[in-house]
Formats: structure tokens, C-alpha cells, sequence
């Protein structure tokens, strides 16, 4: 283990990163290594290495970054030292100096979301529930037993949407794996604790959309979309969004919505800087 770090540490001098990213709407790392050596490749130990300290760096949530993060976790640290990531070498370039410029891409979907998906925790919908069996009001404050699936107290009334739209172009905003939609008084309305975590792993909690991509826009939200206006960003990290508490119960309104927020179905546009 110490040799391995050592030769990690002799590519890493030959080595300079001059470039990262990381793409919100697809879920994916990007970075840029190059090699100053011609004789010298960047190993897969070192491109790991990289991308794993760029990991580190995203912020998870309104408060931490992954790094903060998985730092409160042995168990969960050791696992993501030693998580294999999925490199795609996208672009080689060869310049006049003899170095060359390698271009990687590193999903941040599928085995890597997987692992850092946090524990979901109870739900607090903000309509009134009733029971699927007896369709009757559940009492407020009255445990769910386990297997069971409580549903909204529908309103017939209630449009049939393909998706949500945040626009968010009009508020401070950062991004973060795992964000928090929240009413005027600070109610969860959707988070990694309403969607199916299968869903988080394969597409990521939500979608960022910068303004301009309006064919991805109805690509993921569908024809008939709910548009929702952000109030304001919120959390120490600008992660999280407030919303009116008339459109966060809207969101709580159906079970074809709650759905929707179990398949992630929620896209929040941005304004490009």
C-alpha cells in the first residue's frame, strides 16, 4: 500500500491537472491531465487519484461537502478510498514540447451516487393522508405501520403533470448532489428522503438545466409540466430552494405528483454566468 502511494506521489510531480468540471445536467466529471514526460502515462491509480480529490470537493448537501461527508463514516471513507470509477478517456492531444493532453470523463451516476446516497428518514407530507384502505383521514402524529403506504387527500380538480420546473434563473444558486426543496416555512417538499433511491442512482436527485436547454427541458419534464417560481436559495451552501407553501402542497397534492418525485422527476433551471 505505502509503495503504491509512493509512485502515486512520483506520477502526480510529472503530472498537472489544469483543468475540472463537473456537468450538473449529466451527472458527470470532467478533467483535463497533462503529461509533462512523453515516456510517462498517467497510470489509472493517478487518474483515480484525481478524480476522487475532485469528488471530494462537490458539495453534498446545503451544509458539508462529499468530503465532510464521508469523513464522519470509516466505514463509508475506507469504501469510497477504494471505489473503482468508471474513466472515459474522451480526447489525447499531442503538443510541440513532446507532452500530451489527456481529457478524462468520470460518471458520477450509477456506483459512485450509490455509495453516497444518504439514509432516507420519515416523511411529513403537507396535505392530509388517508388511508388506502378505508380512505379515511390518518390521524395526525400516528405511526404508519411498516408496508404501509399512505395517500394523498386528492383533489379531482388536480391537472395531470409530467414533471416539475423550478426556475431558479432569478436567485443565488449553487449546485449539490443532494439538494432540498423547501416551502416558506422551512417544510421539506422534496428531497433524497421522497425519491426512489434506483432513480437517484441512475439520474441523480434532480436535473440542473441552464436556461438555454429547452429541448432537455422537455425531454426530462415531459409536455405538461408544473412551473414553479424560487422564492430564494437557502443553506449555508446556496443548495437548497424555497418555494411558495401553496405550490409546495400542489406537489403533495396527487399521488400521480408524489410519484414523480419518487422517479426524480424535478428539473431546476438556472441562468448561465
Amino acid at each position: 500500500m505505502q509503495f503504491c502511494r509512493y509512485l502515486i506521489l512520483i506520477h502526480l510531480v510529472l503530472l498537472n491537472l489544469v483543468y475540472s468540471e463537473v456537468d450538473y445536467t449529466n451527472w458527470v466529471l470532467r478533467f483535463t491531465i497533462t503529461v509533462k514526460d512523453p515516456d510517462i502515462k498517467a497510470s489509472r491509480e493517478v487518474i483515480e487519484a484525481h478524480a476522487k480529490s475532485e469528488i471530494k470537493a462537490i458539495k453534498y448537501n446545503s451544509h458539508e461537502t462529499v468530503n465532510q461527508y464521508i469523513q464522519k463514516d470509516a466505514k463509508l471513507l475506507q469504501k469510497f478510498l477504494f471505489q473503482a470509477l468508471k474513466i472515459i478517456e474522451v480526447d489525447r492531444r499531442y503538443l510541440s514540447d513532446g507532452s500530451a493532453i489527456y481529457e478524462y470523463e468520470i460518471p458520477l451516476t450509477g456506483d459512485v451516487l450509490k455509495l453516497l446516497v444518504p439514509p432516507r428518514q420519515p416523511i411529513e407530507y403537507l396535505v392530509p393522508m388517508v388511508c388506502p384502505c378505508c380512505k379515511q383521514t390518518w390521524p395526525e402524529n400516528f405511526p404508519v405501520p411498516n408496508g404501509v403506504k399512505l395517500l394523498p387527500s386528492e383533489n379531482e380538480n388536480c391537472p395531470k403533470y409530467t414533471g416539475f420546473v423550478i426556475d431558479a434563473r432569478n436567485i443565488p444558486l449553487d449546485f449539490a448532489l443532494f439538494p432540498k426543496v423547501i416551502n416558506e416555512d422551512g417544510r421539506e417538499v422534496f428531497s433524497i428522503n421522497y425519491a426512489d433511491p434506483s432513480y437517484v442512482v441512475n439520474s441523480g436527485l434532480v436535473k440542473y438545466l441552464p436556461e438555454s436547454a429547452q429541448l432537455l427541458l422537455t425531454e426530462f419534464c415531459g409536455n405538461n409540466p408544473l412551473w414553479i417560481t424560487a422564492l430564494r436559495s437557502s443553506g449555508f451552501n446556496n443548495v437548497d430552494i424555497v418555494i411558495s407553501n401553496k405550490t409546495a402542497r400542489i406537489l403533495h397534492s396527487s399521488l400521480s405528483n408524489l410519484e414523480l418525485l419518487e422517479k426524480c422527476r424535478v428539473a431546476v433551471l438556472y441562468r448561465e454566468k
